[in-house]
């Protein structure tokens, strides 16, 4: 039974506006500690029923169902979570009630995860599906926990959110290691205001440990990135931010006002380009940057291979967007 008429207007006006979703809203349960005090207060000042409140998120999203726009409400904290949550339900979203999500993940609100057997942190091969205000980190010291977030589910939005993998030393020296994975059914994948990857937690040992992969034979299409942040740290010219494997992209990717951060210490090392291909000829698709920076990178791709764009002005595409050292 949905029992959304006990939320109090104001949570439900910016939950609707929040998702935009309007009237459309179904269920609300909420993730707090079962011994913390966001669980005392829903519990005995909120009145949330106690079907509806939930020790863990994972918990709270199994009493949802699918195609009915649920929403699982995380309060603020990091929760440790030992297996992989398989998000495969249709319009059920995942909202964080922390606030959008800035780098720093020990006070943020979300997933966090150091055992070796968890590959995904969260694995979503759900439709239409939003998360927002989440921080999503893979700390598994194991060369099996390649992601923090695996996208598999064709229109996932994502707001807010900061999402973490390849965190501990192995997975440094992991190839295809993550922090997003853009899988097969992944397309129309939307994201605004998030950060993808770290500095914080090691360099990058291969060249295809990547913030955001784009999987092998995914095909994935049509998606954008809004004003998001992704970053590394490295000790070779040869790391990337983005790396696209084997037929793993397809049709249109925009990135629109999005830093792209390479960090080395006393700036020994310079990324030589932002996005690599597997392929030397890869599948037809157009990867755009468009009124973008980029901060200790020689360029978006030092040659091009008929699919890269830069836009939003510059001497040349290559270099559009592109922070230098002044003289």
């Amino acid at each position: 039974m949905i029992k959304k008429g006990n939320l109090s207007g104001s949570l439900l006006n910016w939950l609707m506006s929040t998702l935009q979703l309007g009237p459309g809203i179904g269920d609300v349960f909420y993730a707090a500690g079962s011994s913390s005090e966001y669980h005392k207060w829903l519990a005995n000042v909120q009145k949330v029923p106690g079907d509806h409140i939930f020790s863990t998120v994972a918990a709270a999203y199994a009493a949802t169902t699918s195609a009915r726009n649920d929403v699982v409400l995380k309060l603020p904290g990091i929760e440790t979570v030992i297996a992989e949550l398989d998000w495969e339900k249709t319009r059920t979203h995942l909202v964080g009630l922390g606030g959008p999500q800035q780098k720093g993940y020990e006070s943020g609100t979300g997933l966090y995860s150091s055992t070796i057997t968890v590959a995904n942190i969260i694995h979503n091969t759900g439709v239409n599906n939003q998360f927002h205000n989440i921080t999503v980190m893979n700390a598994g010291a194991n060369a099996t926990c390649l992601s923090a977030f695996k996208n598999a589910g064709y229109g996932t939005r994502m707001k807010g959110c900061q999402i973490i993998g390849h965190a501990a030393a192995t997975q440094m020296a992991t190839a295809l290691a993550n922090s997003l994975d853009i899988a097969t059914g992944g397309y129309y994948f939307y994201a605004e205001d998030c950060n993808f990857g770290s500095t914080d937690f090691g360099t990058l040992g291969t060249n295809t440990t990547v913030p955001i992969l784009f999987s092998a034979d995914g095909m994935s299409s049509d998606g954008k990135f809004v004003n998001c942040n992704v970053s590394a740290a490295i000790d070779a010219t040869t790391r990337c931010l983005i790396y696209v494997a084997s037929n793993g992209i397809d049709r249109d990717w925009i990135f629109d006002r999005c830093e792209f951060y390479a960090f080395s210490t006393n700036h020994a090392y310079k990324m030589a380009q932002v996005v690599t291909n597997q392929d030397a000829v890869p599948s037809t698709y157009d990867m755009v940057f468009k009124d973008c920076s980029a901060i200790n990178v020689t360029a978006y791709r030092t040659a091009s291979n008929g699919c890269t764009w830069a836009s939003g002005g510059g001497a040349a595409a290559a270099k559009t967007g592109v922070a230098i050292v002044t003289t």
